[in-house]
């Protein structure tokens, strides 16, 4: 039960609720025109996990001290810590793409070893020429991000994030409106090299560092009984607002800042463990569809580009429809296995522990006793 208070049962839900709006948002390809009727704006879902990413971020990081010899060396392992919790599953994925267009794609040879600089994340670097698993351009953006921001927060603590953030989040929005018009950059690039969606994800993980901050001061504030009963419907009425815009809005694209700072309030709101729901949302079902959404993510456009290997009669809603279907199902069989793996290793070590460390440390205690007599 300790380790279930760690958690945020709201947060988790609403990370698989937006992993299949997300999932959703790419069956555009199966449509004329990529004119998608099902979540058509999705893409502002990103912010949900950019923006979250940067609360936890900051709640992580600022809690640590800082040492100046050391701070190459955390960083790096700091990275590499990220990378570690979907480098399995991205690698799975990749191979499966990669058979797929071995088989069903006309791509030469040095297309197809091109494809490795997606799958190392270097795409929207501007390393590369052939793209595939497009979605990652989230994960590639989100560990750049974090191990720029990591050792300047680690030194600077909350007076980077008052000082630098709010100028980086307003000249960052206006950078990107002013350019793009919009905050769906995932596919420009400045001389066909840089990508402004580092920009993007940098802003959105400001947002929520910045965030943090207000929860640390409004912790400590005793809320009414109505109060916290207003929170919790305001806190899921917002997101399930921005739900009903980027659905049934025809032109919610004009909104993107709006429903950025809906997101934002909606994310204070439900971090705020003061709500309703963060007590009933507290449970091992709900943190294992945080866990379910990462896979989710990882593979649907994998799975999307199957079916249209193999579904080329079909309709494009029942495309669709079964495209999601068969990525959920494929991520909870993916997901219990290597599960099942990582559980079977720990045995493994725990029985390797007993077996022969503790034998020796047994026999070493044997020994210094023998010997003092």
């Amino acid at each position: 039960m300790q380790k279930e208070k760690k958690h945020n049962g709201i947060v988790s839900l609403w990370k698989f609720i937006f992993a299949l709006v997300i999932a959703f948002f790419h069956t555009n390809q199966f449509y004329p025109n990529n004119e998608n009727p099902i979540f058509r704006w999705g893409y502002i879902a990103v912010e949900f996990y950019f923006i979250i990413t940067g609360f936890y971020f900051a709640k992580k990081v600022l809690k640590e001290d800082y040492k100046k010899e050391n701070i190459g060396i955390e960083t790096i392992r700091f990275t590499i810590s990220k990378i570690k919790t979907f480098i399995i599953p991205l690698i799975i994925i990749y191979i499966i793409q990669l058979v797929g267009i071995i088989l069903y794609e006309d791509y030469t040879i040095a297309q197809t070893v091109d494809t490795i600089w997606s799958f190392l994340l270097c795409r929207h670097l501007g390393i590369g020429r052939v793209r595939i698993l497009g979605q990652l351009w989230y994960l590639s953006v989100m560990v750049m991000g974090l191990t720029i921001l990591y050792p300047l927060i680690k030194k600077y603590k909350d007076n980077f994030i008052y000082l630098v953030c709010p100028i980086f989040i307003i000249f960052g929005l206006a950078f990107i409106h002013h350019n793009y018009g919009t905050i769906d950059v995932a596919n420009r690039y400045w001389f066909y090299a840089f990508n402004p969606s580092i920009i993007r994800g940098l802003v959105d993980i400001s947002i929520g560092m910045i965030l943090f901050l207000l929860h640390e001061r409004l912790k400590k504030v005793e809320y009414t009984r109505l109060f916290r009963i207003f929170l919790t419907i305001l806190g899921e009425a917002l997101l399930l607002g921005i739900l009903f815009i980027i659905q049934f809005i025809s032109h919610a694209k004009r909104y993107e800042f709006v429903l950025l700072l809906i997101i934002s309030i909606a994310i204070l709101i439900i971090c705020s463990e003061k709500t309703y729901d963060f007590k009933f949302l507290n449970n091992k079902f709900v943190y294992y569809l945080e866990k379910l959404s990462l896979y989710v993510f990882i593979n649907h456009t994998t799975v999307y580009f199957y079916i249209g290997v193999f579904c080329k009669e079909l309709t494009s809603k029942k495309c669709a429809i079964i495209g999601v279907i068969i990525t959920v199902i494929f991520s909870i069989l993916e997901e219990r296995i290597l599960s099942f793996i990582n559980r079977r290793n720990w045995d493994v070590k725990k029985i390797v522990l007993e077996k022969f460390v503790l034998k020796a440390e047994k026999e070493d205690e044997n020994e210094k006793k023998s010997s003092s007599k």
